[in-house]
């Protein structure tokens, strides 16, 4: 799921402004996103420039700072998200890299790149879509997106009370969890920074990999005594069996 919005910046082809003009910042668009699985959103993004022309006279001369700031739903805070910006200029599409570049881009979803990865989304982010000069005079249009990946996101996820605090009459908290810090806050922050780094001789595509072939098999990844619980209360197999045939029991001894 993306979270999506566009607007358009103008840049005139003027004579360059006075070297002692001071910079301002204005807002030039703020607007509610909307999602590209057709679920409701209120995130809002807000895109501001900063130059020493005003943001309805920018020309290629000028210098200016174009900056996206993101306040997402709140079901979405502290999710882990990729940031998108693609621009179009020219008839033509391009997106935003790391290092601040614009590459261009061939319009298919799938190779769709993001220009900041893993962000843990707070109450607001900002990020920096120009900074310097455009070089072209023209309209361009911008599109702005975010993607979570995150479990957090997700109401059934226990992911966004364990690392927000919020209470959920629904979960209880774990013991384990409870001994991370003696409120609430300290809790909620240990949690979160648990999982900033992978756990030292961890191979994350291996477990990726056992997550992948559970889901297509319909079992559980689970020790064997909650495994064992599970199979009993449902009274069917519930992890994934051997592969290939069973062994043939040979005939017994002094048979």
């Amino acid at each position: 799921m993306y979270q999506l919005v566009r607007l358009t910046i103008a840049i005139l082809a003027l004579a360059p402004a006075s070297a002692l003009a001071t910079s301002t910042t204005s807002p030039i668009a703020t607007i509610n996103s909307a999602s590209t699985d057709g679920t409701a959103s209120n995130s809002v993004f807000q895109v501001s420039v900063t130059a020493s022309t005003p943001s309805n006279a920018l020309s290629t001369a000028t210098e200016l700072d174009l900056t996206l700031q993101l306040a997402p739903q709140e079901s979405h805070r502290v999710a882990t998200a990729d940031i998108y910006t693609v621009i179009v200029a020219g008839g033509q599409f391009f997106t935003l890299d790391p290092d601040g570049g614009y590459s261009p881009w061939n319009g298919a979803l799938e190779t769709l790149t993001p220009f900041a990865t893993a962000q843990i989304l707070s109450t607001t982010n900002n990020y920096t879509l120009i900074d310097g000069k455009m070089t072209e005079a023209g309209n361009y249009l911008y599109f702005a997106a975010y993607s979570v990946a995150n479990a957090g996101a997700y109401r059934w996820s226990t992911f966004s009370a364990n690392a927000t605090g919020r209470e959920n009459v629904m979960i209880t908290p774990h013991p384990v969890y409870q001994k991370l810090g003696d409120t609430q806050e300290a809790r909620a922050y240990a949690y979160r920074k648990s999982f900033d780094e992978e756990p030292e001789g961890v191979d994350r595509s291996v477990i990726d990999e056992e997550i992948r072939s559970a889901t297509r098999q319909g079992v559980l990844i689970a020790g064997t005594t909650y495994a064992a619980d599970v199979a009993r209360r449902l009274n069917r197999e519930v992890t994934a069996k051997p592969r290939g045939r069973p062994k043939k029991k040979g005939p017994e001894k002094g048979a």
